[in-house]
């Protein structure tokens, strides 16, 4: 009997802005400290038709202090869903819209509920950390990624993230 070798293949993200399906996209200015939270998430929605890779997330922290960032899998965020206008695609001269949403909170008070935890991150006073996943992260339709933002004093930071949307692979 033959065997066969499994193959994984990521695709070129220079190839995926050609082709229109790279977007792009940040919260607003988050505020928060003592005893308020932020928050900002990356949802593909469940109407959705495609799957969302990410590329990278980036979080900002534009004060004097550190602050705690963790990252929750499908995780209902507290308080009001903002959604982000600072989308657009990574091709300026594509006319295709992402299905992906960007929403956030700047200030808010309780935690996720539900979903995973997956990854903490520490981010440095004055800093900008990224993560470079490549697409190895993918939300179907219906999910999302989450990141919590918490701090001991007032601080200010932003959250972006890429990502790119193909219709043509189905995720289990």
């Amino acid at each position: 009997m033959e065997k066969f070798k499994s193959v994984i293949t990521t695709p070129d993200v220079r190839v995926q802005a050609e082709e229109g399906r790279l977007f792009s996209g940040s919260t607003e200015i988050l505020q928060f400290g003592n005893s308020t939270s932020a928050w900002g998430r990356l949802c593909n929605p469940k109407q959705s038709t495609v799957n969302l890779f990410i590329d990278v997330f980036t979080i900002s922290n534009f004060s004097d202090n550190p602050f705690t960032a963790n990252l929750y899998r499908n995780s209902l965020p507290p308080g009001d869903r903002l959604k982000s206008s600072d989308v657009g695609n990574a091709n300026f001269g594509s006319i295709n819209s992402p299905e992906g949403v960007i929403q956030y909170n700047p200030s808010v008070n309780g935690v996720p509920s539900g979903g995973t935890r997956v990854i903490p991150r520490r981010v440095p006073s004055n800093e900008t950390i990224a993560d470079s996943i490549d697409g190895k992260a993918i939300l179907p339709p219906g999910t999302s990624l989450l990141i919590f933002l918490t701090s001991d004093t007032l601080v200010k930071g932003e959250i972006q993230f890429a990502w790119w949307e193909n219709r043509d692979i189905t995720c289990y």
